[in-house]
């Protein structure tokens, strides 16, 4: 028997609201770990991806849309004018299910679209913001909102998209009269160009009666006019090719390049260590493979003298390989200069968490290759997830972690990790990836 595959779930929110959104996960963790649900937000984009492309993908593919109603988020124009407008499109085709969470008190009732969707929370019959003061605590206000979220799920999808479609034909209503106005406009509009046409063909026709009835003035013949203006014409092109001649000698200038700073993104991986097994030990035969047949995508390197060069591999040998849980993941590296190593992993569930802190590559462990930790034991979430591995001579900035579930978890917005860039073009940085999938 086959289980249900879970809700694509995705999350709308203002990056003023992102500690109101990092709340709601922890708080849906159950529905994630039940397989309910799978979540998904911003903070699921990896370095180097085009973050727009990849929220209107997942946000295209998505059952039920979760938005954080704020003040910044009905004043966010890419959330008004991109996000929610992809997501009402959805709605009307019956792909997904929009429901407002109200976390702050705001004006969302004087909003069209959103006062005629069902909110939450709930409390005795009014949609009462998580932040009010009426809560014992917003662990409370959370609570409520995922018990609502859990009844929604157990009801059938057109129940689901019933439950919101109230307060909805209201607006419909408001829709149809203003459509019915603009007809009755534009009514009205074709009976005054229906007029002016007649008045101007009127006016037209006086003037060629009159242009009849007078007598011809005397003109000059074509011809003559052509003779008169010949010597303008002939001076006219002879100048242009003069023009074009002195700019072919003219040679282009080039634009100075600029050496472009990498980005990264921090997130972490798993730090849950197994001792290393020595069948897994790299031998001399796989050192030379690597050395040869790196398997992962690099960043490209520069073109700089004494640039810094940076590889990675797994144990495997190969991208996209999977795992099955308690098995070992061991991660390799090679660097061709000392330099500063930081290895983040990106969970199935979207969290970021740290596996190395500052690894300092010396001058005697250059070009060869690095065993990180002792090794990483596959354990749950379960799917796909990634090694993140950095690379600098400069200091890596610090995060802001937090210790929960036996893993270092990084509690940094995403907009705060796209800052580690802008590195000056004389310290050289670079960083890579390794994509996998753990299974049970």
């Amino acid at each position: 028997m086959t289980k249900p595959q879970p809700l694509q779930t995705f999350i709308i929110y203002a990056r003023e609201d992102f500690a109101h959104k990092q709340q709601l996960v922890l708080h849906l963790r159950p529905l994630i770990q039940n397989r309910a649900i799978k979540l998904w937000h911003d903070g699921n984009i990896l370095p180097g991806e085009e973050w727009e492309k990849k929220i209107f993908e997942a946000l295209s593919t998505s059952d039920l849309v979760l938005m954080l109603v704020s003040k910044s988020s009905l004043n966010s124009d890419f959330i008004q004018q991109k996000e929610l407008k992809a997501a009402l499109a959805q709605r009307e085709r019956g792909q997904t299910t929009l429901v407002p969470i109200i976390v702050g008190h705001c004006t969302w009732q004087m909003d069209k679209i959103l006062s005629g969707l069902q909110a939450i929370p709930d409390k005795k019959g009014r949609i009462l913001p998580v932040t009010d003061t009426e809560w014992q605590n917003t662990d409370e206000a959370w609570t409520v909102v995922c018990k609502e979220i859990a009844q929604l799920l157990e009801a059938p999808k057109e129940d689901q998209i019933k439950a919101i479609e109230t307060a909805a034909n209201k607006t419909k209503k408001q829709q149809h009269k203003s459509v019915k106005d603009t007809s009755n406009h534009n009514t009205a509009l074709k009976k005054f160009f229906t007029l002016s046409t007649l008045l101007l063909c009127l006016i037209i026709g006086v003037f060629s009666t009159i242009k009849i009835m007078a007598p011809k003035a005397n003109k000059t013949p074509d011809k003559e006019i052509m003779a008169q203006h010949q010597p303008t014409i002939i001076n006219q092109e002879k100048q242009k090719k003069e023009d074009a001649k002195a700019t072919e000698k003219t040679p282009d200038k080039q634009e100075p390049s600029k050496e472009l700073a990498m980005q990264s993104k921090d997130g972490a991986a798993k730090t849950k260590a197994s001792k290393q097994h020595p069948s897994k030990i790299p031998n001399q035969t796989q050192q030379d493979a690597f050395k040869n047949n790196n398997p992962t995508k690099t960043q490209p390197q520069s073109s700089a003298p004494n640039a810094l060069t940076l590889s990675a591999r797994i144990n495997e040998g190969s991208q996209n390989v999977s795992f099955a849980t308690g098995e070992t993941i061991e991660l390799f590296t090679q660097v061709n200069k000392p330099c500063t190593l930081r290895i983040l992993y990106m969970l199935a569930d979207g969290q970021m968490i740290l596996v190395e802190k500052d690894r300092i590559v010396n001058s005697t462990e250059i070009n060869q290759q690095i065993e990180i930790g002792d090794g990483y034991e596959v354990a749950a979430p379960y799917g796909k997830e990634t090694f993140i591995i950095l690379a600098s001579t400069k200091d890596f900035p610090t995060l802001n972690t937090i210790e929960e579930d036996g893993y270092t978890k990084i509690i940094e917005p995403t907009k705060t990790l796209q800052k580690i860039r802008g590195i000056k073009p004389k310290v050289y940085f670079q960083q890579t990836s390794i994509h996998i999938e753990t299974k049970e």
